[in-house]
Order: C-alpha cells, then sequence, then structure tokens
C-alpha cells in the first residue's frame, strides 16, 4: 500500500462492516430502533420511518443490554410481508424487501440465537444464492458483493452448524466465480474481504484495488446505497478508503506491502 492515510477515526464508522464490533465505552449504544436519515430527508418523502436494516447494523456494533436487543426482535417480527420476508421499514404502510437489508436481520436474529425464528427469509436468501439473483445488486444495494459479503458475515456470526453446512459449499463456488470481475473500489474491497474471510485465494482483486489507489493514499468515493425512486447514488470516500485499508492490511508481495 503506497503512501499514508489515517483511518482511524474511519474504522469507527464501519467497524460492524468489516465485522469488528466497537469496544464497549467507545460509543452509545442504542436504545430503540434506528433510521438511516436521522436529520433530514434528501432523495425521499419528507416523513422517512425508521428502518430494520440501520437498526440491525447498530445493535450489531454498539449491542445495549440483551433485554432491549430481543425487545427489538420482538418488534422486527411484526413487519415480515405475507411471504415471510422481513421487510426494511418499521412502516407497514411503506412495504420494500431487500435481501441485503434481510441478511442483516437475520446476522442480529442469528447473534441472539433466534436465527430459527425467520426459516421463510432464510429460504429466500438461499434461493437467491442458487440462482445468481443478486448478480445486478438489490433494490438498495448496487452490486453482487454486498450480497455475497454480508451472507459471509452471516456464517461466520451464527452459531448454526446446519446453516454453515447448507450455503458455506454454494456460497464459495459464488464467490470464486466474481474474482476478476470489474468493479470499484468498495465492490472490490467487499470480495476481498470476503475470500480472506472464507480462505480463497484472490491476487487479482487485490492487485487491482492497490493498483487504483489515490496519491493522496485514499481511494476514490464508491456507489454504497441507492435511492431507487429518485434514481440516485450515494457514496462516501471515506467509508471506501476504510474497506479497501481493511481488505489489503497485512499483505505483502515478495515481501513488499503494497
Amino acid at each position: 500500500m503506497r503512501g499514508t492515510f489515517d483511518t482511524s477515526e474511519l474504522y469507527w464508522t464501519i467497524t460492524n462492516f468489516v465485522g469488528d464490533p466497537v469496544e464497549p465505552g467507545e460509543a452509545q449504544s442504542p436504545a430503540s430502533t434506528l433510521e438511516l436519515l436521522q436529520w433530514r430527508t434528501k432523495y425521499t418523502s419528507d416523513t422517512y420511518p425508521e428502518d430494520l436494516d440501520t437498526t440491525s447494523l447498530g445493535l450489531l456494533t454498539m449491542p445495549p443490554d440483551p433485554a432491549i436487543v430481543h425487545s427489538i426482535l420482538d418488534e422486527m417480527h411484526e413487519y415480515i410481508d405475507e411471504d415471510g420476508n422481513v421487510q426494511a421499514y418499521f412502516d407497514k404502510s411503506r412495504p420494500r424487501v431487500d435481501a441485503v437489508i434481510a441478511l442483516n436481520v437475520l446476522t442480529l436474529f442469528h447473534k441472539y440465537g433466534r436465527g430459527h425464528e425467520l426459516p421463510d427469509t432464510m429460504e429466500w436468501i438461499y434461493n437467491i444464492l442458487i440462482n445468481r439473483a443478486y448478480v445486478n445488486g438489490t433494490r438498495y444495494y448496487p452490486n453482487a458483493e454486498w450480497f455475497l459479503y454480508y451472507l459471509t458475515r452471516l456464517l461466520h456470526m451464527s452459531s448454526d452448524p446446519s446453516l454453515k453446512e447448507r450455503i458455506e459449499p454454494p456460497l464459495r463456488k459464488r464467490v470464486a466465480e466474481r474474482i476478476g470481475v470489474a468493479g470499484d473500489a468498495y465492490c472490490l474491497g467487499m470480495r476481498v474481504l470476503t475470500c480472506n474471510k472464507l480462505g480463497i485465494a484472490n491476487y487479482p482483486d487485490r492487485q487491482k484495488l492497490g493498483s487504483i489507489q489515490q496519491q493522496d493514499g485514499g481511494w476514490e468515493a464508491s456507489c454504497m446505497y441507492l435511492f431507487p425512486g429518485a434514481e440516485r447514488k450515494v457514496g462516501n470516500r471515506g467509508a471506501t478508503t476504510a474497506f479497501a485499508v481493511k481488505a489489503l492490511e497485512n499483505w505483502h508481495v515478495h515481501g513488499q506491502s503494497i
């Protein structure tokens, strides 16, 4: 990795994305549900409901007392559609589903020993994996790597051996298929981290990710989230850089760091 780039604060920002929980006392734990657009809305309606996605990430990153978590899991049960899939929002007048959001919710349920309570959602995820229905991204997330990364994260955090036995073999095949596919820095970072977690060698994408590092040590902003109604894409250079740094740390080629 050439140059230097201080990502100490950025690691906190995306700590749960890359799999490391925040240490107790570093931040205030959420006491209830959360919303993506906490201060003001943009690219969407003026009234924006609390969502299961941000809430799941918040509870996984800064876990409060388990009793609070279980009470929120109980509430999430009220937002399952007629197909048995968890919805995106704590608002029944705004029915939306997204596979990446579902994976974040499933990860939270599995972490607290309640993954078995969402069998239809898990079956939906399995079918998406088997049929490669993730290749063009999801409603809110722009590419295949989001789905594969968060499914790998679910397996890592779940204590259910039957889940790993069923999901890991096809997941490894699908992840291996993505090696060398074109993508931006965020996409490549997620892919490399997924391969690292599964123990899959991925030299081409590591090399490509290192080669697009900017002169100041960072990486260009990549699309992280979609607002489909407004046809807008949003990204963040800091988060992209932190992901890239995490993906490439401790990687050496011929004894030299890149």
